[in-house]
């Protein structure tokens, strides 16, 4: 059972990790361009990360081009203390169900409120990559499955 309800939230409190996300590329981005390339690129706009040529062709440009525009966005990013409670919220459920199937995980995300509806693990352990730098997560893939815990931890089926 996730430790965090839908109930757990403020009251009017109906912002999610994707509120959260698109918050952060518009501060570390310059123009729309960008933001939809990176979007795609870190899966934050709901599907799974996509390969930097996909993310290039939303935009029309090259894979090159998406690799800088990601370093550029890193590097402006780790500038920066960027706070993250729901990121935060988000990855504590999903470290708490270390043995769940990615699904299952995805699912109590949008339970718990934190998704608007299902996110991908992969895009969750990117948005990790680039915000959360306090705390090291590991997030295994064995067979097809996604599984995630905490650094130093290996869970397996």
């Amino acid at each position: 059972m996730p430790p965090q309800s839908e109930r757990d939230r403020s009251v009017g409190d109906t912002r999610t990790l994707e509120d959260e996300l698109e918050q952060i590329l518009v501060a570390a981005t310059r123009t729309e361009r960008e933001r939809t390339a990176l979007r795609r690129r870190l899966g934050w706009d709901g599907e799974a990360p996509a390969t930097l040529a996909a993310a290039g062709r939303e935009i029309d440009v090259t894979r090159e081009r998406v690799r800088q525009m990601e370093l550029e966005f890193r590097a402006r990013v780790a500038d920066v203390e960027v706070r993250s409670p729901l990121l935060e919220r988000a990855l504590e459920l999903a470290s708490s169900m270390p043995s769940a199937p990615a699904n299952e995980i995805e699912d109590a995300l949008r339970e718990a409120g934190l998704t608007r509806s299902r996110f991908p693990l992969d895009s969750l352990r990117r948005a990790a990559e680039f915000v959360d730098r306090h705390r090291q997560r590991t997030y295994d893939r064995p067979g097809s499955e996604h599984r995630c815990g905490e650094a130093g931890t290996r869970h397996h089926a």
